[in-house]
């Protein structure tokens, strides 16, 4: 009897693509599509209908979990002034667990996503890890329980570029339902963060304050310091640049600017940690703290309770408070876990 797997299909490529790919190997394929939102793109629509005719496929209602558990924590981190990832909160805390959850009541052990990452047994413990492909997902997945890590499946562990990708299911799907990539922020539906922030925080929750100098000069209005990030040099509206925002003053709502060369943080603190393996104060690691940036080399200085210091050998900028911190082994690109950046200095 072949085994069983069930595989999260968003209505994209990649996930589209890895349900396929086990068939072909001979797994028992069940597809589960989670609706989170209204408004399903067509393109999607389509192909998770042309999906359905070569895989049985079960559609479930999510949409006020989203809401509750990505949507609303996403809108009450940044009136708090914090720079949230929602990718990395829905996986933990709705994606992962839901599929798990109806994996279990239908008997079927394994579950498999269109994630770009790889996991691995190293010895008698079970890895998450990064893979060569710029695409690389696995910071995404850096608060995923330690326990979820053995039932998990990522089929295109090995691909390298997403060319690839399109072109094997243009040949099975069609050319058409090869088009398309991620969107990012898929709650966005297309427009920008600014606006969706507009519309869903009142002006009075926006901080609403001057920029000034380190001199204290007044460099004029701002439109709300959650509109900002650390590190952000684009659409200041200031002559006689380049000016980079600093910091953001929650307390006065100013919005502190430098002149020049960016500032940069040596060490940064983190809380809210869910570790994958076994961590030590003093460990050499890997520091990863956006998804648009590199790992970087650095070494855990403190851990404790969920929360600890990580030092990073280079100073490094644009680092944002709220944001999700993922820590790799030094030399395999293992995944240790990840917490939300605290505090940086």
């Amino acid at each position: 009897m072949s085994e069983k797997i069930l595989v999260g299909v968003s209505g994209g490529v990649d996930s589209a693509l890895s349900a396929l790919r086990l068939r072909d190997l001979g797994y028992d394929v069940t597809a589960a599509h989670l609706l989170l939102k209204d408004g399903e793109d067509p393109t999607d629509r389509l192909r998770l209908e042309r999906l359905a005719q070569h895989v049985p496929m079960h559609r479930l209602d999510c949409r006020k979990q989203f809401g509750d558990r990505v949507v609303q924590p996403f809108l009450d981190a940044y009136r708090k002034g914090l720079t949230p990832n929602p990718c990395v909160i829905c996986n933990a805390s709705l994606k992962f667990r839901v599929l798990l959850e109806l994996a279990d009541r239908l008997g079927i052990e394994k579950v498999a996503t269109g994630h770009y990452a790889r996991v691995l047994k190293r010895g008698n413990r079970w890895a998450i890890a990064r893979t060569p492909s710029p695409k690389d997902q696995t910071y995404m997945l850096c608060r995923l329980p330690y326990e979820w890590l053995p039932r998990l499946c990522f089929p295109l562990s090995a691909e390298r570029d997403k060319t690839g990708v399109k072109n094997e299911l243009a040949s099975r799907l069609g050319g058409r339902l090869a088009q398309g990539d991620s969107q990012g922020i898929c709650f966005l539906e297309g427009g920008s963060l600014e606006r969706f922030l507009e519309d869903h925080i009142a002006s009075e929750e926006r901080h609403i304050g001057r920029m000034v100098d380190h001199d204290g000069k007044d460099l004029g209005p701002h439109r709300g310091l959650i509109f900002y990030t650390e590190g952000q040099r684009r659409g200041l509206g200031l002559s006689r640049g380049p000016w980079f925002v600093e910091r953001r003053d929650f307390t006065n709502d100013r919005l502190l600017l430098s002149h020049g060369t960016e500032a940069t943080v040596g060490t940064i603190s983190f809380e809210n940690a869910v570790w994958q393996q076994e961590v030590r104060a003093g460990q050499e690691c890997l520091v990863q703290y956006c998804y648009r940036a590199r790992p970087v080399p650095g070494r855990l200085t403190d851990c404790h309770d969920g929360c600890g210091a990580v030092k990073l050998r280079k100073p490094a900028g644009s680092v944002s408070i709220g944001q999700a911190l993922a820590l790799y082994d030094g030399t395999e690109y293992i995944l240790l876990g990840g917490g939300f950046i605290k505090y940086m200095e």
